[in-house]
């Protein structure tokens, strides 16, 4: 990555020529150009280690007199080699290294001093324990208590002689080691933290990669012990850096928030554009509670209708953050949902608008929706209980920033009012889990071609649904693909079906010959986990489902896929699915599913869904068909004119909430274009 860093100083060089004042220049007695070798450094900029152990010295106790003295002395190399010294870049290597090699010195002597003051506690304990039994004579109870205390001592130095030795070995390798093989932001910043304890501004765009992904980024293809190995050291970095625990399954571009955060002086700003992901999704809850708990949110920004990169599929944001100077749970987060391209809205008056709006707003280029850091930490925590009590001791469950503040249309919010005390969540009627993931698909998938041409038995084989695509019918009955389902490998003894089973295992190369895929209670409904334009809920009739949403409903599933069916969850699950993905779908997840408002039923409102079927008879249509639009037309230029068994559905939905004849028609509209727009977006760049 070394030629990274030379392009990175050509271009700021170019930029800085460009800004330059011709008549200003001095080429005579000043060099034209700063040195900016050591301002942009290469390396792992998240894992802070050297030889496998954490190097920090932002507490106070590391800061001893000697690397004090060194980091100043550095300081001044750096001031003088930036201004044109190029002499001093030896210098400021050597010091680096003498600064590292005196972090590691002073570690031994300071465990070396704890070792020294536990052999003094045990000569003193022995000492005294002898002159004791000299005076008093043995007593069984105290030398029971007495060697409890001696091997609980000869442990701890037990301990500190083994860092000692790794130290020692680590300091060993930093005398011989030529090169430099780390990157610490505490040493090739130094002068940075001592001058102004952190960075004024931090700008990322962190890469993008799924938690399952995550390796060493200096390791080329790593095995999977040592991605799980760097996933530990990330996730006790955060630990140790800010105290905070996070799950494992976040994506890497969140350890970029804790670090790059660490990173700040108490004055200073923070702007990151990466994945939206974080917004909604369910690893997304411990930055979205870290953040509102420890510092100034103050803008997170999208854009309705263009993507910020052509090359990556996904949706980005940008976002704003200060450190806090004062109380900041009354601070209002300004979620900013721009309408037109960046280069059409970015003038000087929408940043005024944009700072002065306290309260919802929205114009033809821009909707502004603050909210305070208090009313989503609140929003996040589940629970009846008063505020001040859910503050101290509530359990943060995360909140669906993207969908509701961002993407969410007028209407959503009239609904909850309008239906107010009428909505539980889905988890409340519903046990809702993932389908079957069989690893790897190719062994467990069979065909009815697989079947015939291999003459196997049907016993362990189950109709599979897999994609949508094939599935245009809300009834799941039948299947041309078939799921292998068994307990254990013996349930296959002398049969066709075990000899393709485990001639499949040797063509697939799969050492684990134990495989297996467990029968699982049959499910009622299905959602799908992915939706382009086509808003599908199923009732199965007997399926077994391959990585979907699947709910287990003892009562009613008939009546509860109607209302899953209609146009107001169609709604609800755009605004609680997730558009992280930028080739235009609709993630929907077990979690989505789970905190998805879900209308009670009452006698009536049953008896009318009980009568109605229709909507059961036909296969299902994009959106845009289903309510009479044309989605190359503008969508609020047209009448919505759905079909007639889909608005006799919607009406008793509407009904039940209390929505006007203007309001139905509005969620029509922002159906449209809420499906519109995303699809729109993914082929904007």
């Amino acid at each position: 990555m070394e030629w990274a860093v030379r392009v990175a100083e050509l271009r700021l060089w170019l930029n800085l020529l460009v800004d330059v004042e011709k008549g200003n220049i001095d080429i005579y007695t000043k060099p034209l150009l700063p040195n900016l070798s050591f301002k942009i450094r290469q390396g792992d900029s998240l894992v802070q280690e050297i030889f496998e152990k954490y190097v920090s010295l932002r507490e106070p106790e590391n800061l001893t007199p000697s690397i004090k003295r060194i980091i100043e002395e550095l300081a001044k190399e750096h001031s003088r080699f930036f201004d044109g010294e190029s002499e001093r870049e030896n210098i400021i290597k050597k010091l680096e290294n003498d600064l590292v090699k005196k972090i590691f010195d002073e570690k031994l002597n300071q465990l070396r001093n704890e070792k020294g003051k536990i052999q003094n506690e045990l000569k003193n304990l022995f000492d005294e324990y002898s002159n004791k039994v000299k005076m008093f004579g043995e007593d069984k109870k105290e030398r029971e208590e007495f060697e409890k205390i001696v091997d609980n001592l000869s442990r701890e130095k037990e301990k500190i002689d083994n860092e000692i030795e790794e130290y020692k070995n680590i300091y060993e390798n930093l005398l011989r080691t030529k090169e430099k093989t780390y990157f610490l932001w505490d040493v090739c910043f130094s002068d940075v933290f001592k001058e102004k304890e952190g960075f004024d501004l931090v700008i990322g765009n962190p890469p993008y990669v799924r938690q399952e992904l995550i390796g060493p980024p200096l390791i080329k293809n790593p095995s999977r012990e040592q991605k799980d190995l760097y996933k530990k050291k990330l996730q006790e970095s955060v630990e140790k850096t800010w105290g905070y625990k996070v799950g494992g399954r976040c994506d890497l571009y969140v350890y970029f928030y804790f670090q790059s955060l660490s990173l700040l002086n108490k004055k200073g700003t923070f702007c990151f554009i990466n994945s939206n992901s974080w917004l909604d999704v369910d690893f997304g809850k411990y930055l979205q509670e870290f953040l509102l708990k420890n510092f100034e949110i103050k803008r997170i920004i999208d854009n309705q209708v263009k993507r910020s990169f052509k090359e990556a599929d996904i949706n980005t944001i940008m976002v704003l953050i200060n450190y806090p100077e004062k109380e900041f749970l009354n601070n209002k987060v300004k979620f900013i949902m721009f309408k037109k391209p960046f280069d059409e809205v970015i003038k000087i008056d929408n940043e005024l608008l944009i700072e002065e709006k306290d309260e919802l707003f929205k114009n033809e280029d821009l909707r502004v929706f603050p909210k305070s850091q208090k009313e989503l930490l609140l929003e996040g925590i589940e629970g009846d209980e008063q505020e001040e009590i859910k503050l101290l001791s509530g359990k943060y469950e995360g909140g669906k920033w993207g969908g509701i503040y961002l993407r969410a249309p007028d209407i959503y919010f009239t609904i909850l009012e309008k239906g107010k005390g009428k909505f539980v969540k889905l988890r409340n009627i519903a046990k809702i889990r993932r389908g079957y993931i069989p690893y790897p698909l190719k062994l467990f998938l069979l065909t009815k071609e697989d079947i015939e041409k291999n003459n196997l038995e049907i016993n362990n084989l189950y109709p599979a649904f897999s994609s949508p695509i094939y599935f245009k019918n809300i009834i799941l009955e039948s299947s041309d693909k078939y799921l292998l389902i068994f307990d254990n490998i013996q349930e296959l003894e002398n049969t066709n079906l075990l000899k393709w089973f485990l001639n499949k295992i040797n063509e697939l190369q799969i050492s684990n010959k134990n495989i297996s895929l467990k029968y699982r209670e049959q499910s009622q409904i299905i959602i799908p986990r992915t939706i382009y334009e086509r808003h599908i809920v199923y009732l199965n009739k007997g399926l077994s489902i391959i990585d979907h949403v699947e709910l287990l409903i003892k009562e009613d599933p008939e009546i509860i896929c109607c209302i899953l069916n209609s146009s107001l969850y169609i709604l609800l699950k755009e605004i609680y699915g997730r558009v992280g993905l930028g080739l235009g779908t609709l993630k929907f997840e077990v979690i989505d599913a789970k905190n998805l408002p879900f209308l009670e039923l009452n006698y009536k409102f049953k008896k009318g869904l009980f009568l109605f079927r229709k909507l059961f008879k036909r296969e299902i249509l994009s959106v845009f068909q289903e309510f009479g639009l044309d989605s190359d037309k503008p969508i609020r230029e047209q009448e919505p004119n759905p079909l007639p068994d889909r608005k006799e559905l919607d009406d008793i939905v509407f009904d039940a909430i209390g929505l006007t004849e203007d309001e139905r028609k509005e969620v029509y509209w922002a159906v449209a274009e809420l499906v519109q727009n995303r699809l729109k977006k993914a082929k904007s760049v």
